[in-house]
């Protein structure tokens, strides 16, 4: 990570052309190479390149794209940081837990060998365009690419390098990473719960599958088909397709929660199981309609089931 950061260091200061030496020392050493003890005096320069600001992505300038087509974000934290997967004694007392909204997790030490030997570009390039938030939805390595970490290890900038590696020329580092986004409250963030979590949340607030009245300090929202909803959701939730969310979730909150506090309260997502991504869609647009807390119950309708969740069953229209 070190080397891949001096990279787009130099990339971002506006060198035009450079270059990691694949292995490192022991791969130069391996190959026959030479090392020298003699000290030597750099030569006095002026550097006259101009800087590449689109190598540099900023806090606003993920604030302005995330989620918007066109751009993926990738986090190479580990995945359960990325999923806000507390950590015995491993976070701060009131550190925010989770990720940037519509931010995917991936580690990118996929795309090395042992001894960190680079894989062949074309078999990374092929790797990589597998990668997606579902199976049969592969990220567009057309699109631009803005890469982050925790903010001090420089993952990211590994990222950055290897993606550059293998002709992707719209990438961007977030050099502040989660530490730069997570230290403002006022932005949002999105963490995955579990079906757990949302049974011990409704007992204390005593949503029942008989009452099926809305939870009073957080918005659950069902973003299936409203058959799939009608034949049985969770106690409390309401309905909204996916592709409605933008256009009518204000609606709803100031209808069955107008005591929400957007800055505080969350509003939690979910969608029939981890193979169904609107619910990765509908917590954006939460984020982006001014809820600071966004959660994803990944597992869906499937993991409360499983789990032994009462489901509601609304009867069909006369």
């Amino acid at each position: 990570p070190e080397v891949a950061r001096v990279l787009w260091l130099l990339e971002s200061a506006g060198a035009e052309s450079v270059s990691i030496l694949d292995g490192g020392v022991p791969g130069w050493i391996a190959a026959g190479g030479t090392l020298s003890a003699a000290e030597r005096e750099p030569p006095a320069a002026v550097w006259v390149r101009e800087p590449r600001n689109d190598r540099l992505a900023s806090r606003g300038y993920v604030e302005e794209h995330y989620g918007e087509p066109g751009f993926e974000i990738i986090d190479t934290r580990d995945r359960s940081t990325w999923e806000g997967t507390p950590r015995e004694g491993g976070e701060t007392a009131g550190a925010r837990l989770g990720h940037i909204p519509h931010s995917l997790s991936y580690d990118f030490h996929a795309f090395l060998l042992e001894d960190d030997v680079l894989r062949k570009p074309e078999d990374t390039r092929t790797l990589f365009g597998r990668f997606g938030p579902r199976t049969s939805s592969p990220v567009d390595l057309e699109w631009e690419f803005i890469v982050h970490d925790d903010g001090f290890s420089g993952e990211g900038a590994l990222g950055y390098f290897l993606l550059r590696r293998v002709g992707i020329e719209k990438v961007r580092y977030y050099p502040g990473g989660w530490a730069d986004w997570s230290a403002r409250s006022d932005l949002p963030v999105v963490r995955f719960i579990d079906a757990g979590e949302i049974m011990e949340r409704l007992d204390r607030e005593g949503t029942s599958a008989d009452a099926d009245q809305a939870p009073p300090s957080f918005v659950l929202l069902d973003v299936r088909h409203f058959s799939a909803f009608r034949r049985g959701h969770l106690p409390g939730a309401i309905n909204l397709y996916s592709d409605g969310v933008s256009d009518s979730l204000d609606l709803y909150v100031a209808r069955g929660w107008p005591q929400i506090d957007r800055t505080r309260d969350p509003v939690v997502t979910y969608c029939y199981g981890p193979e169904c991504i609107r619910s990765r869609y509908a917590a954006t647009t939460a984020a982006r309609l001014g809820f600071l807390n966004v959660e994803r119950f990944y597992g869906g309708i499937e993991e409360w089931e499983d789990e032994g969740g009462v489901t509601v069953v609304r009867p069909p229209r006369p």
